[in-house]
């Protein structure tokens, strides 16, 4: 019996080893979009956190000058 590449089986074992090789790539194209879901997600929090503080910050900073000017103005 001589192989041929051209057979039914052949063919279908071709098609079946690439389907498993997509999936293979699949595979690991999700495992690196989890992990880098995760690292945005970090990332985004610490710029909300880094909005909020510099939010507080420039309150407190408009308070401080605001009370400055007012104490000035009541001195004068």
């Amino acid at each position: 019996m001589n192989y041929d590449s051209n057979s039914t089986d052949s063919i279908l074992s071709r098609i079946l080893e690439r389907m498993q090789a997509q999936d293979d790539k699949l595979q690991t194209i999700l495992d690196q979009c989890v992990k880098t879901n995760g690292r945005v997600s970090k990332l985004e929090v610490w710029r909300d956190q880094l909005h909020g503080n510099i939010t507080v910050v420039a309150g407190v900073f408009s308070a401080a000058v605001s009370a400055i000017t007012a104490w000035v103005i009541k001195r004068n």
